[in-house]
C-alpha cells in the first residue's frame, strides 16, 4: 500500500489518533510527510529502492521500512539521505509549519 494511501486511511479512521498526544500525532504527520517526499524524489529520478540503498549504504528493507512509514526516521539518516542526494535538509520540512498550527 503507497504511502499516499495509508495517509488517506489515516484521515479517515480516528480510533488511533484519538489516542495519540498532540506531540505525537506531530511526529507521525511529519514522518509520513518525509516518506512520502522520500518517495516521490526516488521515483522522480528513476531510482529503485534498491538504487537508493545501495546509494545511502543501507539495506533495501531500510529503505522500505522508511517509505512505508514502518520506522521513524534519526537525524542521522535524514543528514545522510540529505547529503547523498544534495538535498537541503530543509526539504524534508516544507509542512511542518502547516502541520504544527494546524
Amino acid at each position: 500500500m503507497s504511502i499516499e494511501k495509508k495517509l488517506q486511511n489515516a484521515k479517515c479512521s480516528t480510533w488511533l489518533s484519538d489516542s495519540l498526544t498532540q506531540e505525537e500525532k506531530v511526529a507521525a504527520a511529519m514522518s509520513a510527510e518525509i516518506a512520502s517526499y522520500l518517495q516521490k524524489y526516488r521515483k522522480s529520478h528513476g531510482l529503485t529502492q534498491v538504487d537508493l540503498a545501495e546509494m545511502l549504504h543501507v539495506s533495501n528493507d531500510e529503505v522500505i521500512r522508511w517509505e512505508d512509514g514502518d520506522e521513524d526516521f534519526t537525524l542521522v539518516n535524514l543528514a545522510k539521505i540529505a547529503t547523498t542526494l544534495n538535498l537541503r535538509l530543509s526539504s524534508f520540512f516544507g509542512v511542518i509549519d502547516e502541520i504544527l498550527v494546524g
